[in-house]
């Protein structure tokens, strides 16, 4: 039983993995009429090279009833679209799927948006990131200070591995003459 306990354990130093998931996450309380939310983040890890996702939550905010009611999103100053929730009439908008009125003329939602391996790996290569709502003028129904929206980026960062020194076949080779040696003291 020891013989297995010390076989997995040695599988698992030579065979460890070394992937990381980067979770960060920011909310704003959006107080201006028609004024921008920017979410910053710095201090991040390079991307692997695959896909992220930016996730977008938002409770009570005034995305849907004229055309003047959504957000263009911008990521390090690169557009990813305009978007607006159930029952805008905002020209050029995408819908939000799954946004629920709260009443008369404000929104809860949640959305997500893909940002490409390589296009997030160049959004990441100075380990900051940017994004920013960009208001339309008829955002105006504030709520008080419950009109939020909160910004989540998760993705995998580029964890190097750390290299196995060249003496583990030396380990492995003694931890095997340990347990031969043991054996044939019991016999």
């Amino acid at each position: 039983m020891k013989l297995l306990a010390t076989a997995a354990t040695v599988a698992a130093l030579g065979f460890g993995s070394a992937v990381s998931a980067a979770t960060v996450s920011d909310t704003k309380t959006h107080t201006v009429r028609g004024a921008a939310m920017n979410f910053a983040f710095s201090g991040l890890a390079a991307s692997d090279g695959s896909d992220g996702t930016l996730t977008l939550v938002g409770d009570d905010m005034d995305y849907r009833t004229s055309s003047t009611e959504y957000f263009d999103l911008e990521i390090d100053g690169a557009g990813f679209g305009r978007f607006a929730c159930v029952g805008s009439s905002a020209t050029g908008a995408t819908i939000i799927a799954g946004s629920t009125a709260g009443n008369s003329s404000n929104c809860d939602f949640s959305l997500d948006i893909t940002i490409a391996g390589a296009t997030l790996a160049g959004f990441l290569a100075d380990g900051a990131l940017s994004i920013n709502l960009l208001h339309g003028s008829g955002v105006d129904q504030l709520n008080g200070a419950v009109s939020t929206v909160t910004a989540t980026l998760s993705y995998t960062d580029a964890t190097s591995p750390v290299p196995l020194p060249a003496s583990s076949l030396l380990l492995v080779s003694g931890l095997g003459g340990l347990v031969a040696m043991r054996r044939r003291k019991k016999a």
